[in-house]
C-alpha cells in the first residue's frame, strides 16, 4: 500500500505529523503501516534507498582519465585530452 500526501512546504513538521497521524487512525489495525512505533523511528535505515552509501557502486577501473574520457572507453568516439 502506498500513500501519497501532499502538504504545503511551509506545513510545521508537527502538522504533518498530526495529519499522518490521523489517517493511521482511520485505518483498520490491522492495515496500520507503523503499529506502535514512533513516526520519528519509523524509517527503515537499513533500507539502501533510504540510506545510500555512494562508496557501494564504485569500482576502481585504473583509468585515470574514465570521467574525462568515457565516451572514448564504452563508444570509441575520438578521446579529449
Amino acid at each position: 500500500m502506498q500513500i501519497t500526501l501532499t502538504v504545503p512546504d511551509n506545513l510545521p513538521l508537527s502538522q504533518i505529523y498530526q495529519q499522518i497521524q490521523s489517517l493511521q487512525d482511520s485505518w483498520q489495525p490491522e492495515l496500520k503501516i507503523f503499529p506502535g512505533q514512533n513516526l520519528d523511528t519509523a524509517i527503515d535505515h537499513h533500507d539502501p534507498w533510504c540510506n545510500p552509501d555512494i562508496d557501494l557502486p564504485s569500482v576502481d577501473t585504473g583509468i585515470a582519465d574514465l570521467a574525462l574520457n568515457h565516451d572514448y572507453y564504452l563508444y570509441g568516439t575520438p578521446p579529449r585530452t
